[in-house]
């Protein structure tokens, strides 16, 4: 089935050079998974086209586990997989991170606090409720940032995903860009980016001492069903 919207993304996601690979979508089935947060909060039940009971990221993960060798990088293969062609469902986008980018999660408390710090222009997108804010910026090939544990602010690189706007998962509702990418800019390096998202982080903590903010695991996207809280989600 065509869908413009994620078609015109997928060409615009290629044109910047980011890698993107076809995601899961939301699908009418009996495995609509309910998650409870830590704070009570009950998430919409999002049934997942991979048919697993205990999809760990419904409509919000790769279509195929060899996703790493399956890279889009042209506008063919992106007008195959998004053009509509087959009359099948619409892959979600997911953007494949290490490469050409890293991104930095963090809880919307963080990510309101550091972006009204920042005076650049950084790519931010927002995941549906509960909110994560993903900041995109330069790879860091050597010496990556280093996060004190307790804040809840996480590199993905190598062998990490994030779901890329304008992708839908359904009662949840759909990946949106805050401030979208623009070809005629360079991507900010990661030292000032992080510097405020620790720093917002450290505020929230130091001005709610009794704030829980839980630190979000290092998941490998490789594995079926990885356990801890989703950092993209």
């Amino acid at each position: 089935m065509r869908n413009p919207p994620l078609l015109a993304a997928a060409l615009t996601y290629v044109a910047l050079g980011w890698p993107i690979v076809p995601g899961a979508y939301p699908a009418q089935g009996q495995h609509s998974r309910v998650r409870t947060l830590f704070n009570g909060t009950v998430e919409p039940a999002v049934a997942c086209c991979c048919n697993q009971q205990e999809c760990w990221a419904p409509a919000a993960h790769p279509l195929s586990p060899d996703w790493p060798d399956q890279y889009v990088v042209t506008k063919e293969v992106a007008r195959f997989w998004w053009g509509g062609s087959g009359g099948k469902p619409t892959p979600n986008i997911v953007l494949c991170c290490g490469e050409t980018f890293d991104v930095w999660s963090v809880p919307a408390a963080i990510g309101t606090t550091a972006f009204s710090m920042l005076d650049f222009a950084v790519p931010v997108s927002l995941t549906p409720e509960p909110k994560r804010w993903l900041f995109v910026v330069k790879p860091q090939f050597s010496q990556p940032t280093v996060v004190r544990d307790g804040l809840d602010v996480v590199r993905l690189n190598t062998c990490h995903f994030v779901p890329a706007p304008p992708s839908n998962r359904g009662p949840a509702g759909h990946d949106r860009w805050l401030k979208a990418p623009k070809s005629s800019q360079e991507l900010p390096t990661a030292d000032m980016v992080v510097a405020a998202l620790v720093y917002a982080g450290e505020m929230l903590a130091a001005n709610d001492p009794h704030r829980r903010m839980p630190r979000s695991s290092h998941r490998s996207p490789a594995l079926a069903a990885p356990t801890g809280s989703n950092w993209y989600r």
